[in-house]
């Protein structure tokens, strides 16, 4: 019997994946080279499309490579397969670890508790940063938009092969990671890092950030184990 279940999200929660900041920026170039536009027009158009398809909760939202493709052929460009998984292979050995992640996951491991991966992005991209940064080993299932068919906005997201007293999310976005675990019965635990995400996502989806409120609120993962135990303390004063 596992103590909890614990969702744990992987983008500027366990690591910092180089996605961002050299992947994105070096296909955004790319891009506007191909079409002739701007890098800035390329990532009006490229954002765009991604918020409409978080707005709607298709899950392709995250397949940084479809959208893509979407562009190209709109623009009667051939789409070449997979520009950011090869990308993001070249460059994959440089995510960073935060807060000793791998440390944290084993103890919170051991204690009983059954961790789940839980990300936004495909499988098919993150899987490189995870095994890159030395997490795969403590997750006994992945939640990913590819693998579940949905978005963290959706319930069937949350679904495990196992039932558990208690689900609780842990992350740094606080509309994926806070708002909709807790509307789908979870409890939230919010990483605060120094950026704030969220706000754009919760323009997009009508959500009103002033009434998300985490069931607790951490600055580092080394705080995750006190506030887990915390939160299913209170549950079992309230059961």
């Amino acid at each position: 019997m596992f103590r909890a279940i614990i969702f744990f999200d992987l983008d500027s929660t366990l690591v910092i994946n180089p996605f961002g900041r050299r992947v994105m920026p070096k296909v955004y170039e790319e891009v506007s080279k191909t079409l002739g536009i701007s890098v800035d027009r390329v990532l009006e158009i490229f954002t765009k499309k991604h918020m409409e398809k978080v707005r709607v909760g298709d899950p392709r939202a995250y397949d940084w490579d479809y959208i893509l493709s979407e562009m190209f052929i709109e623009n009667g460009v051939k789409p070449r397969e997979n520009i950011f998984l090869e990308e993001l292979h070249r460059v994959c050995s440089s995510v960073e670890v935060l807060d000793n992640a791998p440390r944290v996951l084993e103890r919170l491991r051991d204690m009983g508790f059954y961790l789940v991966l839980s990300t936004n992005g495909f499988w098919k991209y993150q899987e490189c940063v995870v095994r890159e940064a030395g997490l795969l080993q403590y997750f006994r299932e992945i939640s990913s938009p590819d693998k579940k068919g949905c978005l963290k906005s959706s319930s069937c997201f949350y679904t495990t092969s196992i039932n558990g007293p208690i689900k609780i999310s842990v992350g740094d976005n606080i509309v994926f990671d806070v708002y909709y675990p807790k509307k789908y019965g979870l409890k939230a635990i919010h990483v605060r890092r120094s950026v704030s995400i969220g706000e754009e996502y919760a323009r997009i989806l009508g959500i009103d950030l002033s009434k998300i409120e985490p069931d607790a609120t951490v600055t580092s993962l080394t705080q995750v184990h006190d506030a887990i135990e915390s939160i299913i303390s209170g549950s079992r004063k309230h059961s």
